[in-house]
């Protein structure tokens, strides 16, 4: 049978990007494709702001040009289609050689992608997906040919500037050594009335929690800081802040199994591959918050001493290989601001959250 994934663009209310049941891998360069393409007018004004970029008058029409015609592209139906060129021969073979992707020269047309191509081993042989740099690459590159742009050279090279000027404002930090199964991804616009955009990448899922983050911001008029973590931190806010930036981010070494479930006929979304134990296991980030306020919002606190941590939990198990997995537990990412002064001397962290 051919393969082929077809993505619709819709609204999607748990902002979770997935599509592969089986949790091997297949389906996170899919949901950062998607994610990428949703998100291609933000990383052109990326670019087009700042000076790295080094772009040219006719490129810097032809990114205006590409986010002038996102709201049609958006509008299609099937705006995003994956095909496999090993299932599929030929799909992908232009002027003799294979390649990532494809489409026409007509705005809104479809943009196929080489599912081969979108995975790939590390060194340790441990397989990989394309990331969110690569992705608006690509992502330029197929745009620019629905405005007529047939030169590949030239269109690879206004990509990777784009891809350059993204590269500036994001931080990713893996949990694990080898490999980036389990990722947070932020990116900083670093511009008044801007927030950061932070996506969790646990396996097969992307997660955009940016719209959480941000509302769990605050000004601190007034504040004592939590000394102990099994204590709320005591804090008198008038004011959120118009603007912040999440940086220095860090995995805590506090992850924790929090229980232990028996997969049933009772419970059979908690059941992977056929495994009956699965555990559920909490994950902790931290990281600086440098909150923008107007200076009567935090008379006694000042704006420097913030910091965030994000928890999330997510079903832990092994494959079939005896190699474990993750799958995001939904509904499970709490998020606090804290603030932590320099003349802060004891901090005792007992708890985990």
């Amino acid at each position: 049978m051919k393969r082929m994934v077809i993505i619709f663009l819709m609204i999607i209310s748990q902002n979770v990007f997935s599509w592969d049941e089986v949790n091997n891998g297949g389906g996170a360069a899919e949901g950062t494709l998607t994610y990428t393409f949703l998100n291609v007018g933000k990383y052109i004004d990326l670019c087009l702001s700042s000076d790295i970029c080094q772009i040219s008058e006719r490129e810097k029409e032809i990114l205006s040009q590409i986010k002038g015609s996102l709201e049609e592209e958006f509008a299609q139906e099937k705006p995003l289609i994956f095909i496999s060129e090993s299932s599929n021969p030929g799909t992908f073979i232009i002027d003799g050689e294979i390649k990532i992707a494809k489409t026409g020269s007509a705005v809104g047309g479809p943009i196929y992608f080489n599912l081969d191509l979108l995975y790939f081993k590390n060194n340790l042989g441990i397989y990989e997906s394309i990331d969110i740099k690569t992705a608006i690459g690509i992502i330029i590159h197929e745009l620019g040919h629905h405005h007529n742009i047939q030169d590949h050279s030239f269109l690879d090279a206004l990509g990777a500037k784009v891809a350059l000027g993204l590269n500036k404002h994001i931080q990713v930090s893996s949990f694990f050594s080898f490999n980036d199964q389990l990722q947070v991804i932020v990116l900083n616009e670093k511009k008044d009335n801007s927030f950061p955009q932070i996506l969790l990448r646990v396996y097969d899922d992307l997660i955009d929690i940016s719209d959480e983050f941000k509302k769990k911001l605050k000004c601190n008029f007034m504040a004592f800081p939590n000394l102990i973590d099994i204590l709320p931190g005591i804090s008198i806010s008038f004011k959120r802040p118009k603007g912040a930036v999440f940086h220095n981010i860090h995995w805590t070494n506090n992850t924790k199994i929090e229980k232990l479930i028996t997969c049933t006929t009772v419970n059979p979304d908690k059941c992977f591959d056929n495994n009956k134990d699965v555990h559920v296991e909490n994950f902790y980030i931290k990281g600086n918050l440098s909150n923008l306020c107007d200076k009567d919002a935090t008379l006694f606190t000042g704006n420097k001493d913030y910091r965030a941590r994000i928890k999330f939990s997510a079903y832990a198990y092994k494959n079939k290989s005896n190699t474990f997995k993750f799958k995001f537990k939904k509904g499970s990412v709490k998020i606090k601001q804290l603030w932590e002064p320099w003349w802060q001397i004891i901090s005792l962290n007992l708890i985990n959250y």
